[in-house]
C-alpha cells in the first residue's frame, strides 16, 4: 500500500531528477523517459505521479515557486532606519538569487514555456501576485505607505528576475547595485 509519505518522496525524487535533466538538456531535451531514467523509475511509475510533460512542468514550477516563497517568508526585517532596512532586504534577496542559480536557470526555461502554455502562464501570474503582495507587506512594515510600497515591490520583482539572469556577468559590484537600487527605491518612496 502506497502512503502519502511514499508519494511525496517519489514526487520529490521526480522533481529533483527533472531539475537535473533540465540543467543538462534544457526544456527541449526534457522528456518523460529521461526523467524516469534519471529517477530510476519506470515510465509508468513516473506517469502515475505526473501523467505528461505539462503536468511535470507545472510540478517543477510549483517546486520553484515554493522555494522562492519560503525564502521570502524567511526574511525578517532588520532593525534600523528605512535605508538600512531596504539595504538589508535587497542584500538578502540578491544573496539568495546567487545561491539558487540552478533554480533561476530552470525558472527561465519555465517562463519561456509559459508563453506557450496557458495553465503554466496562469501559475506564473499567480506566483507573481503572491510575491507582489508579500513584498509589499515587507516594505509597508518599514513604515512605507501602501502606494509607494506597491510601487517598490513592482520594481523589485522584475529587477530580481533580471538580476538572476545577469548575476554572473560581473556587470558591476553587488554593493554598487544595492546602493543604486536603494537610492532609486527611496526616491520612489519619497515621491521623487
Amino acid at each position: 500500500m502506497t502512503t502519502a509519505k511514499d508519494t511525496r518522496g517519489t514526487k520529490a525524487l521526480i522533481i529533483q531528477s527533472a531539475i537535473e535533466v533540465l540543467k543538462t538538456f534544457g526544456t527541449e531535451g526534457l522528456t518523460m523517459r529521461k526523467v524516469a531514467a534519471a529517477a530510476q523509475l519506470s515510465l509508468g511509475n513516473l506517469q502515475y505521479h505526473y501523467p505528461n510533460k505539462i503536468v511535470l512542468l507545472s510540478g517543477l514550477a510549483e517546486h520553484y515557486f515554493g522555494v522562492c516563497e519560503r525564502l521570502l517568508d524567511a526574511y525578517s526585517p532588520r532593525p534600523g532606519d528605512r535605508r538600512q532596512q531596504l539595504r538589508a532586504m535587497v542584500m538578502y534577496h540578491l544573496d539568495h538569487v546567487e545561491h539558487i542559480t540552478d533554480m533561476c536557470r530552470i525558472f527561465r526555461e519555465m517562463w519561456a514555456l509559459a508563453t506557450r502554455d496557458d495553465a503554466l502562464h496562469e501559475q506564473l501570474m499567480a506566483y507573481y501576485r503572491v510575491t507582489f503582495e508579500k513584498l509589499t507587506g515587507l516594505i509597508e512594515a518599514m513604515g512605507v505607505p501602501r502606494k509607494p510600497a506597491r510601487d517598490v515591490a513592482g520594481l523589485f520583482i522584475p529587477f530580481f528576475e533580471g538580476y538572476s539572469i545577469t548575476v554572473h556577468a560581473g556587470l558591476q559590484s553587488r554593493p554598487r547595485t544595492v546602493r543604486m537600487l536603494v537610492q532609486m527605491t527611496e526616491s520612489i518612496i519619497d515621491g521623487g
